[in-house]
């Protein structure tokens, strides 16, 4: 006999992988039984989804690229998922500093492409705030779903790093006594 699917809507990998079927032979006089396994094979059907839901916020302090990972999961096993920023080039407004950013098309690692500065804002349509927003898009080769992240870029306070310095009694007149070092307010700290 031939053994046949009667409903193809209760075929699902993910709640079901395989099935076990006892089938029986028969005849007037002898019965043989033979256990058979049909496993259902994966299908790309399912869509993913980012961990954080639909949108999310960071705070990035300025001079620092890192914004953060958005991960996203897929109930299928054999689904590859694929991280990109969605472009604005339909000036939609939706992603306007998408020109921005930088993501790692394995992980969903978003950065900043360079590193903020504060006082020299680039976010915004008219590049001119420090709230950036980003659509971050994930694909598993059929089915997608999108984040939309804000990252607002914070003010960092200088501080200066070497402050104390010892000098001989016998130090010739414009003797170096002491570099100073600052980190914070300008990559190039001279803010």
């Amino acid at each position: 006999g031939v053994i046949t699917v009667s409903d193809n809507n209760n075929l699902d990998h993910e709640t079901t992988g395989s099935y076990t079927l006892t089938i029986v032979a028969s005849d007037a006089t002898s019965a043989d039984l033979e256990t058979v396994t049909i496993t259902v094979t994966d299908a790309n059907d399912n869509t993913p989804a980012f961990s954080n839901g639909d949108s999310a916020s960071a705070s990035v302090d300025e001079n620092s690229q890192t914004v953060g990972t958005y991960a996203a999961t897929d109930a299928d096993s054999s689904a590859d998922l694929t991280y990109s920023i969605v472009d604005d080039s339909d000036g939609a407004g939706n992603s306007v500093d998408h020109d921005l950013f930088s993501v790692d098309a394995d992980t969903g690692a978003l950065t900043f492409s360079s590193a903020p500065n504060y006082e020299a804002p680039g976010c915004g349509a008219n590049n001119n705030a420090n709230s950036c927003v980003v659509i971050v898009q994930v694909t598993d080769g059929a089915n997608t779903d999108t984040i939309t992240i804000t990252a607002t870029v914070e003010n960092v306070a200088i501080a200066i790093t070497s402050n104390s310095a010892t000098i001989a009694e016998s130090a010739a007149d414009d003797s170096a006594v002491l570099t100073m070092a600052s980190t914070g307010d300008s990559a190039d700290n001279n803010g």
